[in-house]
């Protein structure tokens, strides 16, 4: 199996993971998923998928939660940014 193969695969695993803990109301641990899937997404359907449910956990959150939302979307930015 090859590298990026076996990344696609983990990253799809933590958007998984992320949507189960999200519907359990564990935002904390979704938020740990998907900043390990934001650090090695490079497909862009994952960076769409990653963003989409950080910014919608980020909308539902109090003021105080909104911060591990934020690190994961700058996260991404930062890599968008450094790929340009």
């Amino acid at each position: 199996m090859s590298l990026q193969r076996e990344t696609d695969e983990q990253i799809s695993y933590s958007l998984d993971e992320a949507r189960r803990f999200l519907a359990h109301g564990n935002r904390k641990r979704a938020a740990d998923e998907l900043q390990f899937a934001a650090e090695r997404a490079t497909d862009a359907r994952h960076v769409s998928s990653i963003r989409q449910l950080a910014t919608s956990a980020r909308d539902g959150s109090w003021r105080f939660g909104r911060g591990r939302w934020d690190r994961v979307l700058e996260t991404l930015e930062q890599r968008a940014s450094a790929q340009s």
